[in-house]
Order: structure tokens, then C-alpha cells, then sequence
């Protein structure tokens, strides 16, 4: 058996106090060193038939550095329906595809170093629903009927739901 002494106890207390020390000092560290940043859409709703693309771009110089993307789709309550988590290096692209029918949104959640970054450096995010199939007027052939829209993103950006045509 141990006997503890006064002088166990403050060398135990002093190493806790340290563990605890380091570890702080590493999350703020981390938090200095990268910076997040989000892009969202507002709720859309998908009927039967019907079928979202949820996808992510980041614009940036050819020399910037890659960001990381959490990309999900959420339902109504805010649980989490669909993800995937990619890396994006400048000019790269990654698609979200999404079925399921209810009313949804998507969010980006952006981590990327917290360094000198280009002034025209963002992620673009945009959401496209697709359904069903009508008559190409020009050709007969059947195509789907497509709606884009874009995020916004953190500083309010997105121009809301616009017909592709």
C-alpha cells in the first residue's frame, strides 16, 4: 500500500496542474492555427421523384493552401441526414448527392489554415434539385428539369433560388 505524504501529493498536484496547462495551451494553439468558417443554404424541400446535388468549390489562387469541408444535409430538426467530409485543394470540386423526401437544408462547415491567404480565396457552395424528365423542345430528347442555387456563405453572400435554363 501507498502512503501518501505531503510531498506525493504536491508532486501529483503539480503534474496535474502541468497536464492541464499543455493541454489548454494546445487548443489554443489549434484554434490560432486554423480557422473555420461556415456556408449555408435555406430550407428546400424535395418531393418524390426528386433529387438534390449539394457541392462545394474553393476558388483560389493555384498556390493557396487546401481547406477541409464537412458537407451535410439536415432535416427540418436540424439531424444530420447525410455527410462526407472532403479536401479541397484550389480550384478542386466535391458533390454531396442527396434523395430522400421532407424539407432539408445544407451546411458547409470550412476549416482552413489561419495564414496569408489570397484576397479571392472562398469556398462556393451550390445546391441543385433535379425532377423529373420533360421534352427538350429543340430535340425530343428527355431531359431533367434542374434548379440552382447558391449558399450563402459567412459574410451573408448567395443569390437565392434561380431557374437553370
Amino acid at each position: 500500500m501507498f502512503k501518501i505524504t505531503s510531498m506525493k501529493a504536491a508532486v501529483v498536484a503539480g503534474l496535474l496542474v502541468a497536464g492541464m496547462t499543455v493541454g489548454a495551451g494546445v487548443t489554443y494553439a489549434v484554434q490560432f492555427t486554423f480557422r473555420t468558417s461556415f456556408a449555408a443554404t435555406g430550407l428546400f424541400t424535395l418531393y418524390e421523384g426528386e433529387w438534390a446535388n449539394y457541392s462545394a468549390t474553393l476558388d483560389d489562387n493555384r498556390d493557396g493552401p487546401p481547406a477541409t469541408v464537412l458537407m451535410r444535409i439536415l432535416d427540418k430538426r436540424g439531424a444530420v441526414v447525410a455527410s462526407q467530409q472532403v479536401v479541397l485543394y484550389a480550384g478542386q470540386s466535391a458533390t454531396l448527392p442527396f434523395r430522400g423526401v421532407g424539407s432539408f437544408r445544407a451546411l458547409s462547415e470550412i476549416v482552413e489554415p489561419n495564414s496569408l491567404l489570397g484576397d479571392r480565396r472562398r469556398v462556393l457552395t451550390t445546391l441543385e434539385i433535379s425532377f423529373g424528365r420533360h421534352e427538350d423542345p429543340n430535340g425530343g430528347i428527355t431531359i431533367p428539369r434542374t434548379y440552382v442555387c447558391m449558399s450563402a456563405d459567412s459574410d451573408g453572400g448567395g443569390n437565392g433560388r434561380l431557374p437553370d435554363q
